[in-house]
């Protein structure tokens, strides 16, 4: 067995057989072993295997491996880091010993030792100059560019490191006192980081700029940049603020504390003082102090805000200069400063409160009369027809969280009753028709809902509201003395009310005020008292009404028999030719006319086409003497039609044609035509004939 040595590699370069980069690629082949063997390759004693028998250092074997078959060397690990095959040198050095052999049971090997050497980062980059030189004003702003450098990477010459991470530079500022005020771009332009020094004893700037290679283990160097640093003149302008009115939108919740920094310009050294020359509110709801360099004024709150108290105020601030002295502010004259200035607070109202339901007061507020709301309406009552008013009030003043609307909680369209969503009316719609077996009282949930934009933000509360279906033997009268209806329906209201639930003890509801109506006939009225007011007589209610100075009761009755109030209603009639008969002779008379109208137009057209007709076969008789017809012309065909007939040609008798026999001898051809009809003839090729 021999062994001969190849290479192969990735690159187009060049290059020693055993010198590398450190960037290698993974899974790139640097070298190819190749072993040769006099043994038929068909036979196991001709194929051979590769291994890597062992490396130096020891664990170079993490980092290379072979293939078995081909005996390609890979990279397995990268050799770009800090590990057992990295040094301060600029180059490593990797013993791999290498071993073919054969797969027969007898196996003959092949040994060679391969070389590799790694180059390494080594050397710095190098600035073309040093010191740079630089200048700029303290007014520069940011990204000013004050001086640019410039560094090359020797490792560019390197044709290992060209290419590489090795042979890239990369810039940064070196720390120190003055390098807060400047970086670097990756281009090399150094720039103004920060506001520079204002103090005219500052005339320079020094510091260090760094170069240095994008490598694993880095290489720099450094650069000294001189700044020469200059100072503006600036014109003394007029202190005050930057504008004449600040606008400022707070909350009525807004915490404590500073609310916002007013602009303070031309204060040059001096410390400011800031007051406030106009404030309305007493005490006082706000301060105005300055901040911790005495450059700027800040607003401050006092004490907290209510929307429903004032939803806006006016405060006016002053800004003058101090004796004492501190350091100069950065900033460029302003020629248009105000001083004093305004500032327009704006109140933004908070949904803070819930609404809150106004109950009537009803007697014994107690669990079974207390937050409720009743009511009641006539069993003989039309749809729309009003029942009671459910009202809220909410304490929050804008319209967004003080407006307030009413539905009802949870929603039941089976509910007689309509429940007006900003009114809070409610009303009936349907008819209860007077019918007993209809129900007789109605109890469902309200909610009084605020009409915050963020539904998360509302504030509800819910209500019980009771209804009352009133039948006549549930009706009472209360007959006043001495007044008319125009001067009780004046007066009516809470106090009435009041007044009657007071004597009664039971909650009490005013139907309706009507006229005086007296029993005419002789017919006695007998007023049955039993069970009407538990707790006290008629007779006991009736003083008790007459002794207040609002009502001037005469009597409690019972309704008259008959008396019940009539609705009126629009329906339609299905009859109404009983009503009026002369209707349904119009009606027939126009339906006759409408009939012969359309008669008239289809005799008018019938005999149109008859008359086309009649013309079409006149002129048809007059070009042919007596025609038959199979069927008739098309003419005369209102619709076109087809036939499905075919033509079946008839039965003919076959012909005998009888037969020929042609006879070939030495060249001579007779033919004999036998057995065929007189009519029957037939014909010799003429070729046949010579």
């Amino acid at each position: 067995m021999s062994t001969e040595i190849s290479t192969r590699r990735s690159s187009q370069r060049t290059l020693p057989a055993s010198s590398y980069q450190e960037y290698e690629p993974l899974q790139q082949i640097i070298y190819r072993a190749v072993a040769t063997d006099a043994d038929p390759s068909s036979s196991s004693s001709g194929i051979l295997r590769y291994q890597i028998n062992s490396t130096n250092p020891s664990d170079a074997s993490l980092y290379f491996t072979i293939s078995s078959t081909t005996g390609d060397i890979y990279v397995a690990q990268t050799l770009a880091a800090n590990n057992s095959l990295a040094s301060n040198n600029a180059q490593d050095q990797a013993l791999l010993s290498i071993v073919a052999k054969d797969i027969s049971n007898s196996p003959k090997a092949a040994l060679m030792t391969l070389n590799i050497t790694i180059v390494r980062n080594q050397r710095a980059p190098v600035f073309t100059m040093s010191p740079y030189n630089g200048s700029a004003t303290d007014t520069s702003p940011l990204g000013f560019i004050v001086a640019n450098v410039s560094a090359r990477d020797p490792d560019m010459d390197n044709i290992y490191n060209n290419g590489t991470p090795n042979a890239q530079v990369v810039y940064s500022i070196k720390p120190g006192v003055d390098a807060r005020y400047f970086d670097v771009s990756q281009g090399g332009n150094v720039v103004v980081a920060q506001p520079l020094p204002t103090k005219n004893t500052t005339t320079e700037l020094v510091f260090d700029v760094l170069a240095c290679d994008n490598g694993w283990n880095k290489k720099c160097s450094e650069a000294r940049v001189n700044m020469s640093l200059s100072h503006q003149v600036i014109q003394a302008g007029n202190l005050g603020f930057k504008q004449p009115i600040y606008y400022l939108d707070l909350r009525e919740n807004q915490p404590i504390g500073d609310l916002m920094e007013m602009d303070v310009e031309n204060q040059g050294e001096s410390r400011i003082a800031c007051e406030i020359i106009s404030q309305k509110e007493n005490p006082p709801l706000f301060s105005v102090e300055w901040d911790q360099f005495s450059k700027n004024c800040k607003l401050t709150l006092l004490k907290g805000l209510d929307y429903e108290t004032q939803t806006s105020y006016n405060v006016t601030v002053q800004v003058s200069k101090s004796i004492s002295q501190t350091r100069r502010k950065r900033q460029i004259y302003v020629y248009n400063t105000f001083n004093p200035a305004v500032v327009i607070v704006k109140v933004l109202d908070v949904n803070e409160h819930s609404p809150v339901f106004q109950y009537p007061l009803y007697p014994r507020q107690a669990s079974d009369t207390k937050n409720y709301y009743f009511g009641a309406i006539s069993s003989q009552a039309r749809p729309d027809r009003s029942v009671l008013e459910i009202f809220a009030t909410d304490l929050d003043a804008s319209a967004e969280f003080g407006t307030v609307i009413y539905t009802v909680d949870p929603p039941n369209t089976n509910l007689p009753f309509n429940l007006d969503i900003n009114e809070g009316l409610i009303s009936t719609t349907q008819e209860f028709l007077g019918n007993d077996q209809v129900q007789r009282q109605f109890t469902f949930d309200v909610k009084a809902e605020d009409t915050a934009r963020r539904l998360s933000e509302r504030r509800a509360v819910t209500g019980t509201v009771h209804i009352n279906l009133i039948y006549p033997h549930n009706r009472f009268v209360l007959v006043l003395d001495g007044t008319n209806t125009e001067e009780v329906a004046c007066k009516t209201g809470s106090n009435k009310t009041v007044t009657i639930q007071t004597a009664s003890g039971k909650v009490a509801l005013i139907e309706s005020i009507e006229r005086r109506r007296n029993l005419q006939d002789s017919n006695s009225l007998v007023i049955d008292n039993t069970g009407l007011f538990p707790e006290a007589r008629v007779t006991d209610l009736i003083g008790i009404l007459r002794s207040n100075a609002n009502l001037s009761a005469e009597v409690i009755r019972t309704p008259y028999e008959g008396a019940s109030i009539v609705s009126l209603r629009l329906g339609k009639s299905y009859v109404w030719w009983l009503d009026d008969p002369w209707a349904a002779l119009i009606a027939i008379a126009a339906i006759s006319i409408l009939l012969c109208l359309v008669g008239i137009i289809v005799l008018t057209f019938t005999h149109s086409r008859y008359i086309k007709y009649v013309e079409a076969y006149r002129v048809h008789v007059q070009n042919y003497d007596q025609p038959e017809f199979l069927e008739p012309p098309s003419f005369l065909r209102e619709y076109e039609t087809q036939s499905l007939q075919m033509y079946v040609p008839p039965d003919e008798a076959v012909q005998d044609l009888g037969e020929i026999n042609m006879v070939f001898d030495e060249g001579n051809l007779t033919a004999q035509h036998t057995g065929a009809g007189e009519e029957v003839t037939s014909a010799v090729n003429p070729i046949y004939q010579e």
